[in-house]
């Protein structure tokens, strides 16, 4: 019976000495004193521009924060602060045929994200995320257009929040 006391008091005492960080099941690693959140609207800078495109990312980005963190959103000055632009909405050939002997377009869109971390500022950084994704050149752009946006702006957000709240 000491035996269980003495490894309980043990167990109790070395978790007592780590360093306290959120972590939860899905791997999320925001320091306890890391609060707050503020997402500005991102710029489109883009020489073809969706008029909708800057709304959609910077919306699902504070969505994305508030679903799976504890932090707080806030206008601006949050501890961690998130402002951007995209630099890039463009639609080309791909150079390739599919099996079936049609060819490819894709869509493409840079995302120029600066990140502040007020709390730790080692991790700050301006990066580029880039996505793609591809359609059958003979559908109409138009047609596509509403899904191609959907599937890669949530690409963008999860690269974005992982590169962050998940330091990958």
């Amino acid at each position: 019976m000491n035996w269980i006391k003495l490894g309980f008091f043990i167990t109790i005492l070395t978790l007592s000495g780590c360093k306290s960080v959120k972590y939860g099941l899905s791997g999320i690693n925001i320091p306890p004193e890391v609060k707050t959140v503020s997402i500005q609207l991102f710029e489109n800078n883009a020489p073809l521009v969706n008029p909708l495109l800057a709304q959609i990312i910077t919306e699902k980005l504070k969505d994305k924060f508030l679903r799976q963190t504890g932090l707080k959103l806030v206008t601006e000055n949050g501890d961690w602060q998130f402002k951007g632009s995209i630099s890039n909405y463009a639609v080309e050939a791909v150079n390739r045929q599919t099996i079936e002997g049609g060819t490819r377009n894709k869509l493409t869109i840079n995302v120029k994200v600066n990140f502040v971390n007020t709390v730790n500022s080692k991790e700050n950084f301006d990066k580029n995320f880039i996505r793609f994704e591809d359609f059958d050149s003979g559908r109409n752009f138009s047609d596509v257009e509403s899904n191609l946006v959907d599937v890669i702006t949530s690409t963008l957000v999860t690269d974005i929040f992982n590169e962050t709240a998940l330091q990958w």
